[in-house]
């Protein structure tokens, strides 16, 4: 392979197939543009993108699996360090202890179908534990939308009169896409609300910023329907054919008046009044939400205010406010006949089973730290680095520390696979 080429592909650093240009030169990546003619990115890329010239020629990269002797880790062959992630295996499932065996997706897995092979290898092997980053983000979104609509929500933001980008930096995440439409809306005309504790670049192209505390933002949502409700700024006939419980929401968010949100948020009153009337007005009006919101205690109850926001406006199931997807018809990879029990936390959080269909992170760190209900003996993370994203680092060491085998697929040495047993080098999705 000689001389220079591009290569016009699917960008695989996350799960929102964007066109990208690889530029090769004597099979070497030297950069990477994005295709602007490509209906999902439009020639934007995220960070992760932009950086894969450098991830790929990194000195960091793992070259060749390593296995643990002695308390360090040293260079084994393919064989050898298979050989013992599967003696491990066997020795478990012999026993009938199938469930003790965990399987954990991190982000750095961008695309779904290879979640769902994943999963598909936990259920052929007979474990229910498959788990991944989505107890940390995105599912907490989904379960709000679910619990208000029945499905998840995006925002369409060609044809919408106001924008509101909350909790989230398009141009600094996986979102530079609608980062892009939203720039594009803004010079159409439409309104830019931004709603983020920290100032950003679309900051400072809005018509009205909001910056509430962090962890405030249901509150500060609750806030917005107190106005809207409160001066007949909802669509009656939307609420009135489409929705139940109106009357309780009236009740409720009787108790979030504007100055009340005021000392809760630190937002002015008076911005808080006119964000609720721009969203209200100028439809239609699409929200993009960040997983900032997701990452806080009442998550979930601030994703469904958010949702109830697109209904209450009549902003929902409309071009230029948030609509719902189309899924193409797929097979499914799963087998959940082979496998004789729930996951880990299937009970406690089964909201999130119903959605997810797989073990909860909290469940899976405390069976891996304190052996209840049953001791988890085996993890394989793909993709992540739960010593650093997991939260209670300290609890997540000793969870990581207790296991009789811990194997890391990965592209470099992270600090979880520092304390693997087995280190396996994962091709990156170009190669």
């Amino acid at each position: 392979m000689n001389g220079r080429k591009v290569i016009r592909t699917i960008c695989g650093a996350c799960f929102y197939y964007c066109g990208i240009d690889v530029h090769v030169e004597d099979g070497r990546i030297v950069s990477v543009e994005g295709v602007k003619d490509h209906p999902s990115n439009r020639g934007a890329l995220c960070i992760k993108a932009k950086a894969i010239p450098e991830i790929h020629r990194s000195p960091r990269r793992l070259r060749y699996p390593m296995v643990r002797e002695g308390g360090e880790l040293r260079r084994a062959s393919w064989d050898e360090a298979l050989d013992r992630i599967v003696r491990k295996l066997k020795e478990l499932k012999d026993a009938g202890e199938e469930r003790s065996v965990a399987i954990y997706k991190g982000i750095g897995v961008g695309h779904y179908i290879i979640k769902w092979f994943m999963m598909r290898f936990a259920d052929l092997y007979g474990t229910p534990n498959f788990s991944s980053t989505s107890a940390l983000c995105f599912v907490a979104r989904l379960i709000g939308h679910v619990l208000t609509y029945g499905q998840l929500s995006v925002p369409r933001f060609e044809e919408a009169n106001c924008v509101v980008l909350w909790g989230t930096d398009p141009y600094a995440s996986l979102y530079p896409r609608w980062g892009v439409r939203a720039i594009e809306a803004k010079k159409r005309g439409a309104k830019l609300i931004v709603i983020n504790p920290t100032p950003n670049y679309f900051a400072d192209k809005a018509d009205l910023l909001l910056q509430p505390l962090p962890g405030t933002d249901l509150a500060l949502a609750l806030g917005f329907m107190n106005v809207i409700i409160n001066e007949g700024l909802y669509d009656r006939e939307f609420v009135e054919k489409w929705t139940f419980g109106f009357e309780k929401l009236r009740e409720h968010i009787a108790n979030y008046p504007p100055e009340v949100v005021e000392r809760i948020t630190t937002v002015p009153r008076e911005k808080i009044e006119r964000a609720a009337r721009m969203y209200a007005t100028n439809k239609p009006a699409c929200m993009h939400q960040g997983y900032g919101l997701e990452a806080q205690l009442n998550g979930v109850q601030t994703c469904r205010a958010l949702a109830m926001l697109h209904a209450l406006t009549g902003n929902l199931d409309v071009r230029g406010g948030n609509i719902f997807g189309v899924k193409l018809p797929t097979l499914m990879l799963r087998s959940p006949d082979k496998v004789k029990e729930e996951p880990l936390g299937s009970s406690e959080f089964p909201l999130f089973y119903e959605v997810e269909r797989s073990a909860h992170l909290k469940n899976l760190i405390d069976a891996m730290a304190e052996g209840r209900p049953y001791p988890i003996k085996v993890l394989i993370v793909a993709g992540g680095n739960p010593l650093v994203t997991w939260p209670d680092t300290k609890k997540a060491r000793r969870a990581l520390e207790n296991l009789e085998l811990l194997v890391v697929i990965d592209t470099v040495m992270t600090e979880t696979a520092e304390l693997a047993h087995v280190v396996l080098p994962a091709a990156s999705f170009l190669e």
